[in-house]
């Protein structure tokens, strides 16, 4: 194929001519390889915070057999600009080849899994896409793209939500955000997460909690096996040995305390407890 860039790609930066152009190889490579999505029975969305952990969940997802997860294609604004479902599955497949070439490095952080299904799969079954605040914030302001999400995939549409301890998303942002701009707030940091936990419940309380699944970042990291299982099962996917074995072996036994790397003040201490407290997925969490 030889398509725009995908993988990060913004909507709002390409211009019409641009996005028609995608548009018709997406419809070219889907027609080349008809009966490839034909098994296709689920479409799942990550959703989140920046920093939390759902680039290596995505990735460790993309790596089983009958999974393809994209990386950062913002699929809801494709489907926002209509394409159509076999547009986006190949565009999905596209995104994973540039991923792959690139081997699979994005932020100075490289998610490859050796000897696994990364950017092929057996068959179809679920295809997906790791863009979590930036979905997140989407599917907030327009509540409606979740049905059209799943009337254009024409499956069911499943959620996951990937948390990690608020304290060290804060932080890891608070540092690389003062790393580009030379600026960063803890406050505005603390407030934009607060926000988007307010949007996980919100759509929690529109799809169901059936239809949306918490995945710790710390429980990956700990046994990558039981919490892969775990992600599996909710996307009624098998879990083989072989590809739990080659996720575990390339994640990192413990997270990194970004919280120890910064002062905090009291005030912003109490904060980010009073923001764990008000949410149950964040239960448990704490700076010690």
């Amino acid at each position: 194929m030889s398509f725009l860039p995908v993988v990060g790609v913004r909507m709002t930066r390409r211009t019409p001519e641009e996005i028609e152009s995608l548009r018709r190889a997406a419809a070219e490579a889907a027609a080349r390889d008809a009966g490839a999505f034909r098994d296709l029975r689920l479409f799942v969305q990550f959703v989140g915070y920046p920093r939390s952990g759902h680039s290596l969940v995505g990735a460790l997802l993309d790596a089983h057999p009958r999974a393809a997860i994209a990386h950062e294609l913002n699929v809801l604004d494709f489907l926002r600009k209509g394409f159509g479902r076999d547009e986006i599955l190949a565009l999905v497949r596209e995104n994973l080849a540039q991923f792959a070439a690139s081997g699979h490095q994005w932020q100075g952080y490289a998610y490859g899994v050796p000897g696994a299904s990364q950017g092929r799969t057996e068959r179809l079954e679920v295809a997906g896409d790791k863009k979590g605040s930036g979905a997140m914030r989407r599917l907030d302001e327009d509540p409606a793209l979740s049905g059209l999400l799943a009337r254009t995939m024409a499956v069911p549409v499943r959620f996951v939500h990937v948390t990690r301890n608020p304290f060290d998303m804060v932080a890891t942002r608070f540092r690389r955000t003062r790393a580009r701009t030379g600026d960063a707030s803890v406050e505005k940091l603390l407030a934009l997460t607060a926000g988007l936990a307010q949007a996980v419940d919100r759509l929690v309380a529109r799809e169901g909690a059936a239809a949306v699944l918490h995945v710790r970042h710390e429980d990956v990291v700990s046994d990558a096996r039981a919490a892969l299982a775990r992600l599996a099962a909710f996307l009624d996917l098998d879990a083989p040995a072989p590809w739990l074995d080659a996720c575990a072996a390339v994640v990192h036994p413990s997270p990194r305390r970004s919280r120890d790397e910064m002062p905090w003040t009291a005030a912003q201490r109490r904060d980010l407890d009073a923001l764990i407290a008000r949410h149950a997925f964040f239960a448990g969490y704490a700076f010690d």
